[in-house]
């Protein structure tokens, strides 16, 4: 294989992830409309919809393996195409828990209907913010950004912390919104290793930039 096309194919590589994390940031808009609506029809297309991920992730594994295969890349390309390939796999298990977070709002729906905890809204929507930012980051790779997705660690673990407690509290004074607090708990698990999966992929792109591999 010539550098030429080694180039190309690396460059495609990269479409084919972004495209990916295109798919993920639609998943995640329509997991939160079917939470803020309790819509499960939303919920249960985001369920059927998640098997596309795992054949993407799968594909984009195989070209990573076989684009180093053909031609031993120098450091920095190595590192771009590890960085695709880990943070596929993180984008993959993202799309896993939004999936989940669906069936936690179907089970909602059956429920008597309680307020969703402010927390818990403040937790998605940061959550979702730092998805759309770890992706536009492997495009522009800004290290000063970067910074920002992986410093907003300590925020979203001090909301799960506050959430935990509000909701023991809850089911301790309202023993009949026991099944809705739990579910609501559940959801905030995976909307919290959501965040985490975000700011490994933030890792992975300062590595990929800098040759900086960081603890995951």
């Amino acid at each position: 294989m010539t550098r030429i096309n080694f180039i190309y194919e690396l460059e495609q590589l990269n479409k084919h992830f972004i495209v990916l994390g295109r798919l993920l940031e639609q998943s995640f808009d329509m997991t939160v409309k079917a939470a803020d609506l309790l819509d499960k029809d939303v919920a249960r297309e985001v369920i059927e919809k998640d098997d596309q991920f795992d054949e993407m992730e799968r594909r984009i594994t195989a070209d990573c393996i076989q684009l180093i295969v053909k031609q031993q890349p120098i450091a920095k390309d190595v590192r771009n195409v590890v960085t695709v390939m880990r943070a596929g796999k993180e984008i993959e298990k993202m799309a896993d828990h939004c999936e989940s977070i669906c069936r936690y709002i179907i089970m909602l729906c059956e429920e008597k209907v309680i307020e969703t905890p402010e927390t818990l809204q403040k937790m998605i929507d940061l959550t979702k913010k730092m998805v759309l930012d770890v992706i536009e980051n492997f495009i522009t790779k800004d290290m000063q950004e970067n910074k920002k997705i992986i410093e907003q660690d300590e925020v979203i673990e001090e909301y799960f912390s506050t959430l935990r407690s509000e909701l023991v509290e809850r089911m301790q004074k309202h023993p009949e919104e026991i099944a809705q607090s739990v579910d609501y708990l559940m959801i905030a698990r995976s909307v919290n290793r959501m965040a985490a999966h975000a700011i490994n992929i933030a890792k992975w792109i300062k590595y990929m930039v800098t040759g900086e591999l960081a603890s995951h």
